[in-house]
């Protein structure tokens, strides 16, 4: 039986960017409604290797992220190896606004400007790893100031 993949939302985050900035990107421009095989897009996030598998289904694409795991092949050298008994489909798990709230650490700092740049997060225009380090200095500052 195939389970999710473990992820944390930073990692949700950055797969749903590479995603949209370049892996589907790629797919489109190679391959066509009519290819029927699945193609792999390897993209490393953090310390961790991942596929993306895509293919096309009745004129939709399908993606599917499958972590990856070193391991020593018979002929001596170092291969990855795709662990297909669990999975994160691109399409069924869009990144919410709660996920980034819930990453950044928003809590309390619910301005106009952390919404807006929640929106950017999702469309991939913003480092949400430097917004986080803002955040957490914004909410020491804050406990600082003498009321």
């Amino acid at each position: 039986m195939i389970k999710e993949l473990e992820l944390s939302n930073g990692e949700k985050l950055e797969l749903q960017r590479l995603y949209e900035k370049e892996v589907l990107p790629y797919f489109l421009a190679n391959f066509d409604k009519e290819d029927e095989e699945n193609h792999w897009h390897g993209q490393q996030v953090g310390d961790r290797m991942f596929d993306f598998c895509m293919c096309w289904d009745e004129g939709e694409i399908i993606s599917i992220v499958h972590e990856c795991y070193r391991m020593f092949s018979d002929d001596g050298t170092w291969n990855w190896y795709t662990d297909t008994m669990s999975e994160w489909r691109i399409g069924d798990n869009q990144i919410t606004e709660k996920m980034v709230w819930n990453y950044v650490g928003g809590d309390g700092l619910k301005s106009y400007e952390l919404v807006e740049m929640i929106h950017k997060i999702i469309a991939g225009a913003v480092d949400i790893d430097r917004l986080r380090d803002q955040i957490v200095e914004f909410n020491r500052e804050q406990e600082n100031v003498d009321v």
